[in-house]
Formats: C-alpha cells, structure tokens, sequence
C-alpha cells in the first residue's frame, strides 16, 4: 500500500475482517503517510461471538474514504493468556 493511494482522504478507517466477523475503528493518516488506528478490543466489536473464537488470523485493511479498503495485511489476535504451572511449587 503506498500513501498514494491513500491521499486525498476525508475519513480513514482500518477494518480487521476475519472467520467471526468484522470490526472498523477511526485511522489517520500522518504528513509522512503513515497510517495509524488503534487495535479495537474484539471482545467488544464482536459481542455475539464466543470469545475463544475471536482468536485467529485476520485481513487488514485500510480505507481513505470509509468506502474502498485497500491491502490485506495478515494480523493475528491471540487470545487471554493462561497460567498453567507455576515452578518451584
């Protein structure tokens, strides 16, 4: 994805789009056309889901209009860590 292609935008926004369904957060683009978008809590974007099936492989992809998503980035969400065995006991 090159900042051409995403200049001239009036509304940048990321999408993450996966096997549970999609989530879309405001983005900006910087001087240096950089793009920036905060991780959404999936938990929250997707509360019909079961959370042990938020955790997977997404696309991401990013709009300058909220219409055309460009790129398909490969983005992992993992899911809540889980204590197992504590040494010494």
């Amino acid at each position: 994805m090159t900042p051409e292609a995403l200049g001239g935008g009036d509304d940048y926004r990321c999408k993450w789009s996966g096997a549970s369904g999609s989530a879309i957060v405001p983005a900006q683009l910087s001087d240096e056309g950089r793009v920036t978008c905060v991780t959404p809590n999936m938990s929250a974007a997707l509360p019909a889901v079961a959370a042990d099936a938020l955790p997977g492989t997404y696309a991401l992809s990013v709009s300058p209009n909220r219409q055309q998503y460009l790129g398909d980035l490969v983005f992992t969400f993992y899911g809540a860590p889980e204590l197992r065995a504590v040494s010494p006991p």
